[in-house]
């Protein structure tokens, strides 16, 4: 991580964090498993994007697939409100549940090659 980054994260300014198991984007923070994503949204952040992937590849102790869906409920239901929220999933039904839980709280798509989520004020 580069000073910029570290800074963001400290002060909890403009960050744009990526939570996939495999992909690789411009973004400050990649966290790989939903494990990581839990820890780093146990508080409200500050973010202008979050690019989500449905597919985690993760389970949890129950042996239950632990995906992008219950993550992106624990981060909203936590209080970050992401600027723009972009799906990077090519599971559509995964994307389905989390485009609705997205207009749940309160966020309109718009698309932008791909289908992009912004906060309605």
């Amino acid at each position: 991580m580069n000073n910029e980054t570290i800074a963001k994260i400290e002060n909890d300014i403009g960050l744009r964090v990526l939570v996939d198991d495999t992909r690789d984007m411009h973004a400050d923070v990649t966290l790989r498993t939903a494990s990581d994503a839990r820890r780093f949204f146990a508080n409200p952040r500050t973010l202008i994007q979050l690019y989500m992937d449905h597919d985690l590849g993760c389970v949890d102790q129950y042996g239950n697939e632990d995906d992008g869906y219950k993550v992106l409920s624990y981060i909203l239901e936590r209080g970050t409100r992401p600027e723009y929220v972009t799906l990077v999933t090519a599971n559509p039904v995964g994307r389905d549940k989390m485009a609705a839980l997205l207009g749940d709280y309160g966020y309109s798509a718009e698309r932008r090659g791909a289908v992009t989520f912004t906060r309605d004020e």
